[in-house]
């Protein structure tokens, strides 16, 4: 069975796509790693995230990415802060990121365990984008609604897809791995 399901996650790679948070609430231990690959669409664009992270102290994590798309290249990094652990975990990330123009990042990210191995998150991701004018500054603003499955101690599938809520905010969907070190 558990073969199976890594066929399948693997077959799928490829169709499936960029998300913003790819991220559940729990915050990385001191010194602990974390690798992910997540192939993307954003909007019809196809695409290629790097995710890395690193736990900084109790409580707070670095996160950082890089994506390969069509038109621009995406490199973003955040501090993520737990606000609660448990039943929900409950997180709050502050960044900045560049694809062509400035901005600034601001999300809270809520996790709930169903099982040991699998955790539902959802939340709010905003972005503040820095355009010269005409454009001038733009909001956008999204729900994501995510599961993370382990299919290791030390390796986890994510499928997640984040739902626009502000007129400039674009559809997401993603997918991929995640390896803990």
């Amino acid at each position: 069975m558990k073969k199976l399901l890594i066929s399948i996650c693997l077959f799928c790679l490829p169709l499936l796509a960029f998300s913003q948070v790819f991220n559940t609430a729990t915050i990385l231990k001191p010194g602990k790693f974390s690798l992910g690959i997540e192939p993307a669409i954003v909007e019809k664009d196809l695409g290629l995230f790097i995710h890395g992270g690193v736990g900084l102290a109790r409580g707070i994590d670095l996160g950082i990415k890089y994506g390969f798309l069509k038109y621009q290249d995406y490199f973003g990094a955040d501090l993520e802060w737990r606000l609660m652990s448990g039943k929900p975990n409950i997180s709050l990330t502050t960044g900045g990121h560049t694809m062509g123009v400035f901005g600034l990042d601001l999300g809270l990210n809520l996790s709930f365990p169903i099982t040991s191995t699998a955790s539902l998150y959802s939340g709010f991701d905003s972005d503040v984008n820095f355009y010269k004018e005409p454009v001038g500054t733009q909001f956008l603003a999204w729900i994501p609604v995510g599961v993370q499955i382990y299919l290791k101690p030390r390796m986890a599938f994510m499928l997640e897809a984040e739902i626009p809520l502000t007129d400039y905010a674009y559809t997401i969907f993603g997918g991929g791995l995640s390896f803990y070190f």
